[in-house]
């Protein structure tokens, strides 16, 4: 009897208690979810951007239509050309899309120029790429609701601690398509870590600057 309870007490020290375990896998999970969060909370900035987007899309052709003009939405990114904060420079902040009335037909937003409807300023906690040309994207909508057929990305460079990208900066976008008819339509996320190699992975000087 002694040498059993002896054996138990030896046993009992060497292993972990069920407290203990808990502890171990409640910490393992904490550290696994910090990269998701941290880019969930990011990403949920762009989906918001993303979503505004196609609202205002709908408004420019509603406002098209109703004001019997051409109306243009304008996103400045890569670089910039839009004063977005309207603080008398252009920055690489100045991240953005502009609503606007197109009052002299030359296409090009100026303040003095046009009638601006609405200015939406992206989150600076994502720094958007634009890879459909310099400057940034353009839509139209002409007073019959009709746009010019456009595919192109609404692309962000995103932190994150997934180990996929060594850079710690992962591309996320959203594909968005207008028809000649002016039918808006967002698709589904795309994102880095699914593909090898994953060509995704971006330099870290777009997520941290």
């Amino acid at each position: 009897m002694i040498r059993f309870r002896r054996d138990r007490g030896e046993s009992s020290r060497s292993g972990f208690s069920l407290v203990e375990l808990m502890v171990v896998l409640a910490l393992i999970g904490v550290t696994a979810g910090v990269g998701a969060v941290y880019i969930g909370s990011n990403e949920t900035e762009l989906r918001k951007f993303t979503r505004n987007i196609r609202f205002d899309l709908e408004r420019a052709k509603q406002e098209a239509v109703s004001r019997k003009d051409t109306i243009h939405v304008d996103l400045s990114y890569d670089p910039p050309t839009i004063d977005c904060d309207e603080d008398g420079t252009i920055t690489g902040k100045d991240q953005c899309y502009v609503v606007y009335e197109d009052l002299n037909g030359d296409g090009q937003y100026t303040p003095a120029s046009n009638e601006k409807i609405k200015i939406e300023t992206a989150s600076s906690t994502i720094r958007f790429i634009n890879e459909e040309g310099a400057g940034g994207l353009a839509f139209l909508f002409t007073p019959t609701g009709e746009s010019l057929a456009k595919e192109v990305e609404i692309k962000a460079a995103v932190p994150t601690q997934e180990d996929c990208c060594p850079s710690r900066c992962m591309a996320v976008s959203y594909p968005l398509s207008i028809s000649h008819v002016g039918r808006i339509q967002i698709g589904d996320k795309k994102m880095g870590c699914q593909g090898e190699p994953d060509d995704s992975c971006l330099d870290s000087s777009y997520c941290y600057m």
